[in-house]
C-alpha cells in the first residue's frame, strides 16, 4: 500500500473508532492522515469507499496472518487454537476498531452487507476446520456453523465486555481458557 494511502487507512481506523462512521467527515480523515481533501478524494471517492477499502484491507490481513499461522498445523484442534490466539490477539490489539466494525454488522447499508460477507467468509473457515475436527472425531458431532458461531462468539462477547468494564483481560490467558471452555464445556 503507498505511504499517501497507508496514512489515510490508519486515520480512518483511528476516527471511526473513537467518533463513529456517522461523526466522522472526510475533512476529519483528511486532517488526520495530513493530506488534502482533494488527494482523499483521489484515492476515494466517498466515506463509504474508504470504510469498504478499510474492512477489504482489514481482513485481508487478518486473513493472511491465519492463513500463514494454520499452514503450519495438520491438527484441525491446533488451527483452531491458532484462529483463538489470532483473534483474541486482534481483539486486544485494536480493540476500539473491532467493537466499531462489530456495531456495522447491523444494517443496510453497502458498507454493513460488505463487512457481514467477511464475517461469513471468517465463520465458513471456522466451520471448516470443526468438520475437518468432527471427521478425526475431536469434536462432538454437531452443527460445524452453530459451532463457529458460539467459537467466534464467546471471544468477541468477552472481549467487548472487558472494553465496558475495569477490568484488564490477559489475552493470551483467554485463548488458553476459550479453547478449554469451548472443547469441553464448562462442566466439571
Amino acid at each position: 500500500m503507498k505511504d499517501t494511502k497507508n496514512e489515510i487507512f490508519n486515520a480512518a481506523i483511528k476516527l471511526f473508532a473513537e467518533i463513529g462512521y456517522e461523526r466522522t467527515t472526510m475533512d476529519d480523515i483528511a486532517a488526520g492522515a495530513s493530506v488534502a481533501k482533494g488527494t482523499l478524494y483521489y484515492y476515494f471517492k466517498s466515506k463509504d469507499d474508504l470504510f469498504c477499502f478499510v474492512v477489504e484491507e482489514g481482513m485481508d490481513t487478518i486473513r493472511n496472518v491465519i492463513h500463514d499461522r494454520i499452514r503450519k498445523h495438520d491438527n484441525p484442534i491446533e488451527k483452531l487454537n491458532e484462529i483463538m490466539k489470532i483473534q483474541t490477539e486482534l481483539i486486544h490489539k485494536y480493540n476500539k476498531f473491532i467493537v466499531f466494525l462489530l456495531t456495522q454488522v447491523w444494517g443496510s447499508h453497502d458498507r454493513q452487507v460488505k463487512f457481514r460477507e467477511y464475517i461469513f467468509e471468517y465463520l465458513r473457515l471456522i466451520s471448516s476446520i470443526l468438520d475437518q475436527a468432527k471427521g478425526r472425531k475431536l469434536v462432538v458431532d454437531e452443527k460445524s456453523d452453530i459451532m463457529a458461531v458460539a467459537f467466534f462468539g464467546m471471544i468477541s462477547s468477552t472481549m467487548i465486555f472487558s472494553l465496558m468494564s475495569d477490568k484488564e483481560f490477559n489475552h493470551e490467558e483467554l485463548a488458553s481458557s476459550f479453547m478449554k471452555y469451548f472443547l469441553t464445556g464448562f462442566r466439571k
